[in-house]
């Protein structure tokens, strides 16, 4: 059964725990914001998903009133211009259960908590010198999909909060499941993740629904599917 949680620390305490007993973990990040390039600037809201064993163990979702804001700002802006409202047909539904806070740089914050809570819990350094070793306490890997420009740019603007004490701990490698379906054989762009997944796409654009579509995917790819 999937956790869900309403704490950014309860969430990364219980993965870390889970993780810890398991010895894997797959975390996967996922970002709704209003315009691709402005994912560090006006994020709207981000989902961690992690996965112990290819299980679904626990899920965080926060989005916060400025980026909303400017997504309803755009959602006007399409309408009164005639042109496909986005924002309002995909990403403002999926809202209405999401704890928010104020500002976007609040948003980010908590999603570094996370990261950062978790990516120091994989491993024990040695006391006195902090760049060895002594003992991994997990596996992990953290997993976008089509990460460029909206992810990538999400942790940049995390990094740029806090310049200096953040330099050097942003994910790195940020896996892409995208890049595992263009080297075996699929189009990345256009495969649909929710037919693949066989999901309900009335679900698409929420930021841990996609993340389930994406491991799903992933998944199926690592067990050998291939394009027919």
């Amino acid at each position: 059964m999937t956790a869900t949680f309403n704490n950014a620390a309860d969430f990364s305490a219980h993965v870390i725990a889970a993780a810890t007993a398991a010895g894997n973990l797959r975390l996967f990040f996922d970002v709704e914001a209003a315009g691709l390039h402005m994912a560090g600037k006006r994020p709207i809201s981000f989902a961690y998903d992690a996965f112990v064993n290819g299980v679904h163990i626990a899920s965080y979702v926060l989005a916060c009133r400025q980026g909303e804001a400017a997504a309803r700002k755009l959602s006007r802006a399409a309408k009164a211009a005639g042109q496909f409202d986005f924002f309002g047909t995909n990403v403002l539904p999926k809202m209405s259960d999401m704890l928010r806070v104020e500002t976007c740089r609040q948003l980010r914050d908590e999603a570094w908590e996370i990261w950062s809570a978790i990516n120091g819990a994989k491993d024990t350094r040695v006391a006195d010198k902090p760049w060895e070793v002594e003992k991994v306490n997990f596996a992990l890997e953290i997993w976008g999909d089509v990460i460029f420009p909206v992810e990538t740019n999400f942790f940049s603007a995390c990094v740029a909060d806090e310049k200096g004490s953040r330099d050097w701990i942003a994910p790195c490698p940020l896996l892409d499941v995208a890049s595992v379906l263009a080297v075996n054989g699929f189009d990345p762009f256009n495969l649909d993740r929710f037919d693949a997944a066989g999901m309900d796409k009335g679900r698409q654009h929420h930021p841990s629904e996609d993340n389930i579509a994406s491991h799903t995917v992933l998944c199926m790819v690592l067990a050998g599917w291939r394009p027919e």
